[in-house]
């Protein structure tokens, strides 16, 4: 009896170890697998569909695209260009999102709308079909709104009627 203790004890303690070492193994395994994803864009839908000629993927369902520098959610999508580094993002949605972090300042633009075409090299977005556009203390909602990301500049209200609300700055005092 004794002899069948100390074996289940050793028993025991080797599958322990070798938990532990596969635990050691996975999160180093874990932190090379973060370290390559962080210039990767990521891509996930129900459906993807490649051109013959490889140059854009086409999305449907439950799509999210993310970058080190933004990312939108979507019902579908098209991506033209070269998937990693892509020349023109169009998604629709009810509503499609999208966020970028603006390079010249770190502060993020959040934008709504039911139609949005991105062009990340360009750095411009539009948004169209009740589209909203939040931006620090600042939020416009129109038809359509057009916006220069670097520059920090938009164009709304072609279609329709262009609403801007600004939050003033807290009292220093």
């Amino acid at each position: 009896m004794s002899n069948q203790l100390s074996i289940e004890s050793a028993l025991k303690r080797l599958a322990i170890s070798v938990v532990t070492i596969a635990g050691v193994c996975q999160s180093v395994h874990a932190e090379n697998v973060y370290a390559i994803l962080d210039d990767a864009i990521i891509v996930r839908a129900r459906e993807a569909h490649e051109a013959e000629n490889g140059s854009a993927m086409f999305l449907q369902g439950g799509l999210e695209l993310r970058a080190p520098e933004w990312r939108i959610d979507a019902n579908r999508g098209d991506i033209f260009g070269k998937l990693e580094d892509p020349d023109r993002i169009v998604v629709d949605g009810d509503p499609a999102r999208i966020s970028v972090s603006r390079s010249n300042d770190g502060e993020i633009f959040d934008g709504r709308g039911q139609h949005i075409e991105f062009e990340p090299n360009g750095r411009t977005v539009k948004l169209e079909g009740e589209a909203v556009v939040v931006r620090g203390r600042q939020s416009i909602r129109s038809p359509s709104i057009e916006y220069a990301l670097d520059d920090d500049k938009f164009s709304a209200g072609e279609d329709g009627r262009v609403r801007v609300v600004t939050t003033p700055m807290p009292d220093a005092s």
